[in-house]
C-alpha cells in the first residue's frame, strides 16, 4: 500500500512539473501569453537596388507586417554613398512612403527600421540608387511655381535649393496671376480676370505644347475665380473654385459642372479632407466671415454639413490633423494684422479649438498664407515673415512666445505664401513675398534660420509645388 501511495504522489509531482513546463495558464485552464514576434524585413518598393532616377524628387516607398496585426513606424535612414547610415533623417513615421529631394549627379544608400508597439524592430537595406547628373525631359516635381502678378507665373528649379536660377517663365493666355495650384502635371491658374488657365507644365517645361486652355464660365455662370484646389474625390479629379458668387466643383475628366454652392460669397480659402469633405471660408449671406463644411456627392454637388462664424476675415486654410484630431487651422486678417484660428472637425461637426496672438501685420493686397508639414505649422504672416510652430501648440491659444520665426526678415517685406520641402541637407521653407523669394532653413522649427534670398522676381504671389 505505502509503494502505491508513494507512486501515485511521484506521478502527481510529475504531472506538476509538465504542466509548469508548458505555462502556469494551461494549468489553470488559460492561454500562454504569446510572444511578440517582430515586423516583418522591410522590403524596398521605390526607389529600388540599383535605379538610376531622373527626378530629384523622390516619394520613397517600402513594405513591411506585423505579425499581430498591429500598427507599426518606421526611421528613415538616407545619405550619400560612402557616408555612414548612423541617425535617421526622420523618426517614427506613420505611413510606409516618404517624399524629400536630392541631388542630381550623386548616388545615395538608404534603408528602413519597422518598429511594432512593444518596441520589436526589424531592419531593411542598405537599398542603393543615383540621379541622373541632368534630368531630361524635366519633372515637374523638381519646380516651384510662383504666381508673379504681371510677370504671370515663374517657375523656379529646387533641384539644388542652395543655388536657385533664374526663373522660367508661363505666361500663355495670362495677363496677371496672383493664385495657382498645381495637381499632377497640370497647373490651375486664376487670371487677372477671374477666368481660370489650365497648362501641362511637364509638357511645357520639355518644350512642348501645354495644351492651354481657359475656363471662362462654367454652365450659365462665370466664374470670378478667387480661390482654387484641385483633388480625387470618389475617384474622380475636381478643380474647386472659390468664386465672388459661388463655389464649383469642375470634374477635369469629363468636363462637367454640377450645381454650385451658393451659401458663400467672396470665398477666399478652400481645403479637403477626407471622405470627400470640402470646407470652405468666406462671406455669409449677411457678409460675416465664415466657415462651411460641406460634403461632395458621387454626382459631383455640394450637400451641406455644418457652420460656423470665424473670428477675422479668412485668407488661407489648410488641413491638419494630431493623433485622432483632425482640424482646420485658418490665417486670417482684422485690422491690418495677421491672426491664426483653428477649428476641430469631428463627424463633420466644426468646434471652435484656438486663437493666436497678432502674427504680423498684413500687406501686398491683405494676402496671407498657411501649410501644414509633418506635425508643423508654417504662416506667412506679413511683416511677420515665416511664424512656425507645432500643431499641438493650438492646444491652447496660440502665443507668440511659442512661435519661431526669422530673425532677419527684411524689414518693409511681407510674406504671402509658404511652402516646405524635405532634402538630404535639410528642411527648406520658400516665402514668397512682396521683394522676392525666402529660403529658409526650418530643420529646428522652433529657430529658423534664413540661409537665401532671391530677388530675381518682384513681388511673388502664392506658391505651389505638385500635388497628387
Amino acid at each position: 500500500m505505502r509503494k502505491q501511495v508513494s507512486f501515485m504522489v511521484m506521478a502527481l509531482v510529475a504531472i506538476f512539473i509538465l504542466q509548469a513546463c508548458a505555462g502556469i495558464g494551461d494549468w489553470f485552464g488559460g492561454t500562454p501569453t504569446p510572444t511578440n514576434k517582430p515586423p516583418t524585413t522591410p522590403e524596398a518598393l521605390y526607389p529600388k537596388d540599383g535605379d538610376v532616377l531622373s527626378s530629384v524628387y523622390i516619394t520613397f516607398q517600402w513594405q513591411s507586417s506585423d505579425p499581430e496585426g498591429g500598427a507599426l513606424t518606421y526611421d528613415f535612414y538616407i545619405a550619400e554613398t560612402g557616408q555612414e547610415l548612423a541617425a535617421p533623417s526622420v523618426e517614427n513615421l506613420s505611413k510606409a512612403e516618404y517624399s524629400m529631394s536630392c541631388e542630381p549627379g550623386k548616388s545615395y544608400h538608404w534603408k528602413i527600421v519597422a518598429k511594432d508597439s512593444k518596441g520589436a524592430t526589424s531592419e531593411g537595406g542598405p537599398w542603393t540608387f543615383s540621379i541622373e547628373q541632368v534630368t531630361n525631359p524635366p519633372n515637374v516635381w523638381d519646380y516651384l511655381f510662383a504666381a508673379a502678378g504681371s510677370d504671370k507665373v515663374a517657375i523656379f528649379d529646387l533641384t539644388r535649393p542652395n543655388a536657385i536660377p533664374y526663373p522660367q517663365f508661363f505666361t500663355d493666355q495670362l495677363n496677371s496671376a496672383k493664385e495657382i495650384y498645381v495637381y499632377g502635371e497640370k497647373a490651375y491658374i486664376i487670371n487677372e480676370s477671374g477666368d481660370i488657365v489650365i497648362a501641362n507644365m511637364a509638357n511645357y517645361l520639355a518644350g512642348e505644347n501645354p495644351e492651354t486652355q481657359v475656363l471662362e464660365s462654367l454652365g450659365i455662370y462665370p466664374i470670378k475665380g478667387r480661390r482654387i484646389q484641385a483633388a480625387d474625390l470618389s475617384g474622380v479629379t475636381y478643380l474647386l473654385i472659390g468664386g465672388e458668387e459661388k463655389l464649383f466643383a469642375y470634374n477635369v475628366n469629363s468636363g462637367n459642372t454640377p450645381v454650385p454652392y451658393d451659401g458663400l460669397r467672396n470665398i477666399s480659402a478652400l481645403g479637403v479632407s477626407q471622405g470627400n469633405t470640402v470646407f470652405a471660408a468666406g462671406d455669409d449671406l449677411s457678409g460675416k466671415p465664415s466657415l462651411v463644411c460641406l460634403k461632395l456627392g458621387g454626382d459631383g454637388t455640394f450637400n451641406f454639413q455644418s457652420r460656423v462664424q470665424l473670428n477675422f476675415d479668412p485668407l488661407d486654410m489648410t488641413i491638419a490633423s494630431s493623433g485622432t484630431e483632425n482640424y482646420v487651422v485658418l490665417v486670417g486678417e482684422s485690422g491690418g494684422s495677421v491672426y491664426v484660428e483653428s477649428y476641430s472637425v469631428t463627424a463633420n461637426n466644426i468646434t471652435p479649438h484656438a486663437t493666436s496672438d497678432e502674427l504680423g501685420e498684413i500687406g501686398l493686397e491683405a494676402m496671407a498664407g498657411i501649410s501644414f508639414h509633418e506635425d508643423t505649422l508654417y504662416v506667412a504672416a506679413g511683416n511677420g515673415g515665416l511664424v512656425v510652430f507645432p500643431i499641438s501648440a493650438l492646444d491652447s491659444n496660440l502665443e507668440l512666445t511659442e512661435c519661431g520665426t526669422v530673425t532677419d526678415w527684411d524689414s518693409g517685406s511681407f510674406a504671402v505664401s509658404a511652402v516646405v520641402r524635405n532634402y538630404t541637407s535639410g528642411k527648406y521653407a520658400y516665402v514668397s513675398s512682396s521683394d522676392g523669394l525666402y529660403v529658409i532653413d526650418v530643420d529646428d522649427s522652433s529657430s529658423p534660420q534664413r540661409i537665401d534670398k532671391k530677388d530675381l522676381v518682384q513681388p511673388l504671389y502664392r506658391l505651389s509645388t505638385p500635388q497628387m
